[in-house]
């Protein structure tokens, strides 16, 4: 399993519901949503992801880019 991060643009309205469905549409496509990270004056939500690979990520929702991702 890696580390992949996604990143969305996200109205800060919406970015509790957005991580609750990703998190909940992960769940049943073995990818496990790990953090959200918002940044209110871009509207740009980061998404950091347990997966397989990064296309078990995209089937999840549509999102602007992801890519591997490794923490220190």
């Amino acid at each position: 399993m890696g580390q992949f991060l996604a990143e969305r643009y996200v109205a800060q309205a919406e970015v509790a519901r957005e991580t609750a469905l990703l998190r909940e549409l992960a769940s049943g496509a073995k990818v496990r949503l790990l953090q959200a990270v918002y940044i209110p004056d871009d509207e740009l939500c980061f998404f950091l992801f347990e997966s397989d690979s990064a296309a078990s990520v995209g089937r999840l929702a549509a999102f602007d880019r992801i890519s591997a991702a490794a923490t220190p």
